[in-house]
């Protein structure tokens, strides 16, 4: 890959002092990149509390679900963010597949299936999940939801008040959008 020996015994003055130069700000760079991410962190952490807590709260106690600011140059609206997440236990997660698949939403459930080989036995690899159980091989079966796929699913069932399983566990945090009115924007500016 790299031609170059891992360490030069006595190199010219000016490759250590550019190698000094680069190095020095490399650090520099590297330290101020921890900086920068420290300080998005902590923006990240600002802007959840504002529009998950403060102004859900907010708006809660005006019972309102969208204020609209000068003249319609922008506004800020409470929306619902869903949260699910499906059941890590084997028998509550078996309960929860059959209900999707009983009520025809099986569409959603991913399948994977596992067998373990020793080296070399690729065309046994080919065969079918059957024929391999048959012949005792170590098989693994799971089945899972994307979820992203399940909080979109149990987000369209609340609004269309349809039924969820019990074991699939949701929360309802909503969240403060702002809009801003870019031609409105715009024109207050040029004004």
């Amino acid at each position: 890959m790299n031609n170059l020996p891992a360490k030069i015994d006595s190199p010219p003055d000016d490759l250590l002092l550019r190698m000094r130069r680069l190095g020095l700000q490399l650090i520099a760079l590297q330290r101020r990149k921890g900086e920068l991410e420290a300080q998005i962190a902590e923006v990240n952490r600002s802007i959840s509390k504002i529009d998950t807590e403060f102004l859900p709260e907010l708006f809660r106690m005006a019972q309102s679900s969208e204020v609209v600011f000068d003249d319609g140059k922008w506004k800020i609206s409470i929306e619902p963010n869903i949260q699910a997440s499906f059941p890590k236990e084997q028998d509550k997660a078996a309960r929860a597949f059959a209900w999707l698949t009983k009520n025809k939403f099986g569409g959603m459930i991913k399948s994977e299936l596992a067998v373990s080989y020793a080296a070399g036995e690729l065309s046994k690899a080919k065969s079918l999940a059957a024929k391999l159980m048959k012949e005792g091989l170590d098989v693994s079966f799971d089945q899972k939801i994307h979820p992203q796929t399940l909080k979109a699913w149990v987000r369209e069932r609340l609004k269309g008040g349809k039924p969820i399983p019990p074991e699939i566990e949701y929360i309802d945090v909503s969240k403060a959008v702002v809009k801003i009115d870019k031609q409105k924007a715009r024109e207050s500016e040029s004004n």
